[in-house]
């Protein structure tokens, strides 16, 4: 099991993510920033990944996130 923050109940008391200075108003209100480089380390150690989500807007929200830390990560 992977736990992506440590007090999952609070996302708005974690810590900066390590080169970033400020959390966005998502992250703090969120668990998903903090899933999201994990994820994508995940998928970058595998050929191919499927990431079953709720709903169209979050799989697209989640496509665009990991893209463009992919991006970042280059």
């Amino acid at each position: 099991m992977i736990v992506p923050l440590a007090d999952m109940e609070h996302p708005d008391q974690v810590e900066p993510p390590s080169g970033g200075s400020v959390l966005s108003p998502e992250a703090k209100t969120s668990i998903w920033p903090s899933i999201y480089p994990r994820l994508l380390e995940l998928i970058r150690g595998q050929r191919s990944t499927l990431i079953f989500v709720n709903s169209r807007r979050l799989a697209e929200r989640l496509a665009q996130r990991l893209n463009e830390l992919a991006e970042v990560d280059r």
